[in-house]
């Protein structure tokens, strides 16, 4: 065999053994598509279940290594809704064993998609207008029947990620006006409902509205509060955009003027008055954005310094009950 014949022969070999090996070591770095994981939690999600509905006896272990694309929440909340109850459980070298215990059918947990209909028809929005579903709590319930719950329970749905483990959905009411994200913070954290809970919470509440002649808790004054807040928030957002840029680029030019020409000729003069156009321009975008604050602040600045007060004084009573 000559030696062009074997080095041909070599090559031909080492080539594609070459790149099979980059192809697998890539696959084990990027690891498997998402495609893949979710047919595999497919089946480990029918596997799972056949082996609830087979088991006989109080007491049930599983292997979660065996269902690495269900998250253990789910795992609990699948068998939890069969009268399951996790115990413990024991991590080992090659295992990480779940327990369960068989709970009687009065201690057991209600049926997911019960407690998800009662929770939506519970929900109450938020003073920013939303309402968050934790969708972790209903994990054995597909993502798009949860949306087909939250249109008919009469909300609308304004942000649903498709994942698992899942983030919340961001739920409104129709023709309820929600604050931007982008303005800004609105008004505390906690619901006018939960506010109105608090006797003395809403005692303040009443003094208020005597006192401003306005219901800080109010539906009406928060939607009405909410409509001027983006629109001053959208407003102050561009002169804040302007000013940023402004007064980024006329310091730059002013120093590069200042380094690379000398005082005294015109070519200075004319680069000196140029640098400066961007820091008077910044100059009046920042005055224009403190005047939007203050004109934010004389038309809705009484609604959101009483319904502030109001979260603040509901949080130091719960405070000290702790």
């Amino acid at each position: 065999m000559s030696d062009e014949l074997l080095n041909t022969i070599t090559i031909w070999i080492f080539v594609p053994s070459m790149t099979v090996i980059v192809l697998v070591q890539l696959s084990l770095i990027i690891g498997p598509t998402r495609g893949h994981r979710r047919r595999r939690r497919v089946r480990q999600l029918e596997r799972l279940e056949q082996v609830r509905a087979a088991h006989q006896g109080q007491d049930l272990e599983i292997d979660w290594i065996d269902y690495k694309e269900i998250p253990k929440s789910e795992i609990l909340d699948v068998l939890g809704k069969h009268g399951w109850q996790f115990v413990d459980e024991q991590i080992g070298g090659q295992s990480w064993l779940l327990r369960f215990s068989l709970q009687p059918a009065s201690r057991r947990m209600p049926d997911s998609r019960k407690r998800l209909h009662e929770e939506l028809a519970a929900a109450k929005p938020d003073v920013e207008g939303r309402y968050h579903l934790d969708t972790n709590e209903y994990l054995d319930v597909p993502m798009a029947e949860i949306g087909r719950a939250i249109r008919s329970a009469g909300w609308n749905v304004e942000h649903l990620s498709p994942e698992s483990p899942r983030s919340a959905a961001v739920i409104t009411r129709p023709g309820t006006v929600t604050t931007s994200y982008s303005g800004g913070p609105f008004a505390g954290t906690s619901t006018p409902d939960e506010l109105r809970e608090d006797p003395v919470v809403a005692a303040r509440a009443a003094e208020i509205e005597r006192e401003k002649g306005f219901d800080p808790l109010s539906q009406v004054a928060l939607n009405r509060a909410r409509e001027r807040h983006n629109h001053w928030a959208k407003k102050f957002g561009r002169q804040v955009r302007l000013a940023s840029f402004y007064w980024l680029v006329g310091p730059i030019l002013l120093l590069a003027t200042l380094a690379t020409q000398r005082p005294g000729k015109d070519e200075f003069l004319v680069m000196l008055v140029i640098s400066l156009i961007p820091i008077v321009l910044g100059g009046i975008a920042t005055f224009k954005a403190v005047r939007i604050r203050r004109a934010r602040k004389a038309e809705i600045g009484d609604v959101l310094a009483a319904y502030t007060e109001l979260d603040n004084l509901s949080r130091t009573r719960r405070a000290s009950r702790t």
